[in-house]
Parts: C-alpha cells; structure tokens; sequence
C-alpha cells in the first residue's frame, strides 16, 4: 500500500488543478491524506475528481474559516466514529480503517497553528494534548495504525527562526511516538538527505509534515 500526504493551504481552484496533475497523477498512490482543505473550490475540485474516479473520499465538517482534512481512498474503507472528547478542532482530524489484511488505520491530522497568539497557543495545546490521550487510550488490537499529515512540530534537533517552537511541542512529538506506539518513519531519510517538507522565502526549511507508523509495521 502506498500512502502520501501533502498540505494544499486552501488551494485555488486553478492551484488544486496543478496539485492533481503534476503532484498526485504523478505519485499513484492508494491514499492521499490531503492537510489545510478549506470550505473553497480548490477543494471541492480534488473532492469531485477522485470521487468520479471511483474513489472514496472522507471529511469531517469544519468551521467555515477553519481548515481541515480530506482523505482519499481507491481501497474499501470505513470512518472510525470513536474521536476524542473535547476536541477544540474536531475538523482537524480524520480516522479511516481500510479493509486489508490487517486491518490498516489511517489517521490524518492537520494540527493548529499557533503564531504568536495565546489564544492559538492554548488551542494548539489543548488539541495535542487531547489527541495524545486518545493515542495512549486506544491502541489498537486488531489492526495497524499509521498517523500522517501536517502535524506543525518539527522533530528534535530542528530550530525554526521565523517562530521557535516551544518545548510542549518538542515533548509532544516524543510523546506520540512513546505513547502512542509509533515511530519516526522519515527520520533517517530526512538526517540523509536534508530535505525539509516546508521551505519559507528565505529558504528556510523544516519538517512540518510526518509519517509515523505503529512499531509493529
């Protein structure tokens, strides 16, 4: 099974057109975790492709000036129903089960950002904080899991300049992996190569996105 995930930061209609063409027709992939989907036309044009391409294709509702996740699927799939409870962004995540051979569960996420703003801050907090309990509380028995998407921390080692990230964040992306039963799947490729998932105009670069797969996998 082939997996991606990519942030289309509320894409125009014309941008989501090029992201479909030059990005996913490319890659061939089996499921597309899709981070910063908004309520626009640019998502509703990658929405509408993959589902006349008999694809299944999943989101959660949001606020109409948030944004969210879409996942799509060309495998039989079913939505998990079991979210964690009080949530500050429910619209943020998304949990699919595909039908194979185990069980395989999709977690997509896209976590808030914070800025400089307290308020963001202790949203951002609140929905880490929330997700990781729900890690921790639910492994699962029957099948494997893997949790990927835009995750807006940055792993150990790595200092953004335009906004330090905080230590709760830091201990966050530790906890996830420790907790949760999960690892780092990137993390050799990225030491390697250097490569960062987002890249400022100045150049500046980080890993924003992840891929952190059950240790059973």
């Amino acid at each position: 099974i082939k997996l991606a995930t990519v942030n289309i930061a509320a894409a125009s209609k014309e941008r989501a057109r090029r992201v479909l063409d030059n990005w996913v027709v490319p890659t061939s992939c089996d499921v597309y975790v899709f981070t910063e989907t908004s309520e626009g036309d640019g998502t509703q044009l990658i929405s509408t492709d993959f589902k006349t391409a008999g694809w299944s294709v999943y989101q959660r509702a949001t606020d109409q000036r948030d944004r969210g996740v879409m996942i799509a699927s060309r495998l039989v799939a079913t939505e998990c129903c079991q979210y964690p409870q009080g949530d500050p962004a429910p619209g943020r995540s998304l949990v699919i089960r595909l039908s194979t051979d185990p069980l395989l569960e999709i977690v997509g996420m896209y976590v808030p950002n914070r800025g400089n703003d307290p308020t963001k801050t202790n949203r951002k907090r609140a929905f880490l904080d929330c997700w990781l309990h729900w890690f921790e509380s639910n492994t699962p028995a029957s099948e494997h899991r893997i949790l990927l998407g835009d995750l807006n921390v940055v792993p150990p080692g790595q200092h953004p300049q335009f906004l330090p990230q905080q230590q709760f964040e830091y201990s966050w992306f530790q906890d996830i992996q420790r907790k949760g039963q999960l690892y780092d799947a990137a993390q050799k490729h990225r030491e390697a190569s250097h490569e960062s998932t987002w890249v400022a105009h100045t150049g500046e670069g980080y890993t924003y996105d992840h891929i952190l797969p059950q240790r059973s996998i």
